[in-house]
């Protein structure tokens, strides 16, 4: 037989309300861990939780206990603006196999503004970086890039690989503009 149990939510993720039914034998359905939810950002404030074996409940928050990304479709090469593990944002150009950008910390550069130039070599971009005066920091050196294959050519992000001079960025991601699930905060 299956039962149903539903919890109301408020917004901060505390459970309200509950309704609990019972089993075809009168027993009452137990509750699980009252914890919060994370909002995924649409309104859902009810949750419902099915059971089809009578002794087992199975919970919405175990499932939402994770945080929700939204899916991005990845970019068919490197032009546009990346995001970085060093808080930065790169503005990143390819002409044929060359990569050039402009990065700069969260600060909108004040902190660190540096540039590369590079040559793509299969899933290998090998190039040389320098920081300019736009920051207070000036550095430079080489900084290799491995960039993983995805799927029909498309670049879903990059990493680095081999660095000199300091550089602190590791791993840069494309942001998705989902407003909803996954918004870009301004710097």
């Amino acid at each position: 037989m299956t039962s149903i149990t539903t919890y109301t939510y408020d917004a901060n993720g505390d459970v309200i309300s509950e309704n609990i039914d019972t089993n075809s034998d009168g027993t009452t359905i137990p509750s699980p861990k009252k914890e919060k939810v994370k909002k995924l950002g649409f309104g859902l404030s009810t949750l419902v939780a099915l059971s089809v074996i009578p002794i087992s409940v199975v919970t919405m928050p175990l499932v939402l206990n994770q945080p929700v990304y939204a899916q991005c479709i990845a970019s068919r090469d490197f032009n546009g603006i990346w995001r970085s593990d060093d808080g930065g944002t790169y503005y990143v150009r390819q002409i044929g196999n060359d990569i050039w950008w402009v990065g700069m910390s969260g600060d909108d550069g004040r902190t660190w503004t540096n540039v590369f130039k590079g040559v793509r070599i299969g899933d290998t971009v090998i190039g040389q970086w320098a920081d300019v005066p736009r920051g207070g920091i000036l550095s430079g050196g080489v900084l290799n890039l491995s960039v993983p294959q995805g799927w029909n050519g498309s670049v879903p992000g990059f990493s680095r690989n081999y660095v000199t001079g300091g550089f602190s960025g590791s791993k840069w991601f494309k942001p998705c503009n989902d407003v909803i699930l996954n918004p870009v905060q301004p710097d």
